[in-house]
């Protein structure tokens, strides 16, 4: 009688080196895969911060078609815009407020309409914190208020306001911002009634402008000499990286005078009037060393020593989160992605709309 030995099943699975081995090699192409996937989404990103600003040009080219001329700029950073004021010299509120209508934000311009003293007072807070996704870059930050931090003269304070991630051409030569004219008892002009306002923009100061946007003052499209196609209305403004989503790095007390000192060019409404936080400066020039300076465009935090600040001027100049530059919309309704390195000469032709450099 033969016995027979039962046989053991064989058993299927992986070892522990085999395990380890298809592990690295998952690890590996992960690691590959990764910067494809990031590119592929900051060129999602980047596409849709050049349709917001394709989407912003076409409302400047209606405005412009409608009333003969580009928005003001406004009066200045303690102004908000006035529903009972129209568009022009006469409106306190900037730029980003008179073309509201023509992005579909028709409502923001109405707020407060028909009303005096502290009840419009009152309204134009709302008006300070409607946001707007169309005017936030999505490689830089989500489309979020911010907390407000800044007093108004015709508007109370909301605990949060709508921001902007993008700025008008004030032209190759900085014209200075300011608070803007006290303002009547009414909250409804400035004292004395306009235009006999207390100014500190003289009129000489601002008719030399050769942007698109100034205090008071847009320019007309028969005024662009170089061609609308060689000069950008609006485009990216530069913002440090600490303040995507901060206000400021020092205690906020609202209304004192250093409230959000440190964050110049981002710490109140996008509806305010002129001011660096929705006009930008772009400007460039070589100087005797061969040196170029001015506000050229700059990659976000690049600027200066301490990347919390705007020191030395960041506040003027435009700028993007975006590697390969800054996103522009010209006056003929295109938008062109400008690299960070742009000559300083042409850059500063496409911020003049007269001083006959045309970028080839």
């Amino acid at each position: 009688m033969t016995v027979t030995t039962p046989r053991r099943p064989r058993l299927i699975g992986f070892t522990l080196v085999e395990l380890l081995v298809v592990i690295a090699i998952i690890g590996v192409l992960v690691a590959l895969l990764l910067p494809a996937v990031q590119a592929a989404r900051e060129a999602a990103r980047n596409s849709q911060c050049k349709n917001s600003l394709k989407q912003i040009g076409l409302a400047m080219l209606n405005f412009e078609s409608a009333k003969k001329e580009f928005p003001a700029g406004g009066w200045g950073f303690r102004w908000m815009g006035d529903p009972d004021a129209g568009t022009g010299p006469r409106q306190p509120g900037g730029w980003v407020y008179q073309v509201a209508p023509y992005i579909e934000q028709a409502g923001v311009t109405h707020i407060g309409g028909g009303t005096k003293g502290q009840v419009k007072y009152d309204a134009l807070a709302a008006q300070r914190a409607v946001v707007v996704p169309m005017f936030y870059c999505p490689s830089r930050r989500p489309a979020d208020a911010m907390p407000s931090v800044e007093m108004c003269f015709n508007a109370g304070n909301p605990e949060t306001e709508a921001r902007t991630d993008y700025a008008a051409n004030g032209g190759a030569r900085y014209v200075s911002t300011a608070a803007g004219p006290p303002p009547n008892n009414d909250f409804t002009d400035c004292v004395g009634g306009f235009p006999n306002c207390a100014w500190t923009q003289s009129n000489d100061t601002i008719n030399a402008f050769t942007g698109v946007v100034t205090a008071r003052l847009g320019a007309k499209l028969r005024q662009f000499s170089d061609g609308s196609s060689n000069t950008f209305m609006v485009g990216e403004k530069y913002v440090p990286e600490a303040f995507y989503n901060n206000v400021s790095y020092r205690p906020i007390v609202v209304g004192s005078p250093n409230a959000g000192d440190d964050n110049p060019g981002d710490n109140s409404s996008m509806y305010q009037g002129y001011d660096q936080d929705t006009v930008r400066w772009p400007s460039g020039e070589i100087d005797n060393n061969g040196i170029a300076s001015g506000n050229l465009p700059l990659r976000d935090s690049q600027y200066g020593a301490n990347p919390q600040t705007y020191a030395g001027g960041g506040h003027q100049s435009m700028g993007s989160a975006h590697a390969g530059g800054v996103n522009l919309v010209y006056a003929d309704g295109s938008v062109h992605a400008i690299a960070f390195d742009v000559g300083p000469l042409v850059w500063n032709g496409l911020a003049d709309r007269q001083d006959g450099n045309v970028a080839q």
